[in-house]
């Protein structure tokens, strides 16, 4: 089904459809959130999903296997035919210290996929840039923040509730936005 040619927001749609359509909610996070934003500017190698169950149904896993998947090592799932792997995260969705109660659902040609909302999806690229010094993650958030019309209200309490230096955080991030 899938291929060489196959996009990540493609990959992403089929699989959060199918999971919804046995009633499991999945949401996109990660690098993979800000592709579906930012496609122009930043592209995730990877699906990140969040479980809201706890655990897999055993048909989901059959069909991930007629879509072409394989669990690897790890709880990661690869297909040969494609070069994006889907992950599988059991663990509450949270952004740092914020847990996430509400996420964005896009729905297109009968299909439709979960994934954080554009200022969590900020939120959660900027975590990684003040955690790990994520520069790629700090760009990823720009072009976010760029392509949306984000609550920049909303990003700028989530940087003063985890980091200590909001100011510098949100001049990066504007700054970088606007070169976008």
């Amino acid at each position: 089904m899938f291929d060489q040619s196959t996009t990540l927001r493609e990959i992403a749609f089929t699989v959060c459809t199918l999971f919804d359509s046995y009633g499991k909610t999945i949401i996109l996070t990660g690098g993979s959130a800000a592709t579906i934003y930012a496609p122009e500017v930043y592209q995730s190698r990877d699906l990140d999903f969040v479980m809201q169950f706890a655990s897999t149904d055993p048909r989901l896993i059959n069909e991930l296997t007629n879509l072409g998947y394989e669990l690897a090592p790890g709880s990661t799932y690869s297909n040969p035919n494609t070069p994006f792997t889907i992950d599988f995260i059991r663990e509450n969705l949270a952004i740092g210290e914020a847990q996430i109660t509400k996420w964005a659902t896009i729905e297109e040609d009968r299909q439709k996929l979960h994934v954080l909302t554009p200022e969590d999806c900020i939120c959660d690229r900027l975590a990684s840039y003040i955690y790990w010094n994520d520069l790629s993650a700090l760009k990823a958030a720009a072009a976010v923040l760029g392509a949306t019309n984000a609550d920049i209200g909303y990003i700028e309490s989530w940087v003063a509730n985890e980091s200590g230096d909001t100011k510098e955080t949100l001049d990066r991030l504007q700054s970088l936005a606007k070169q976008n």
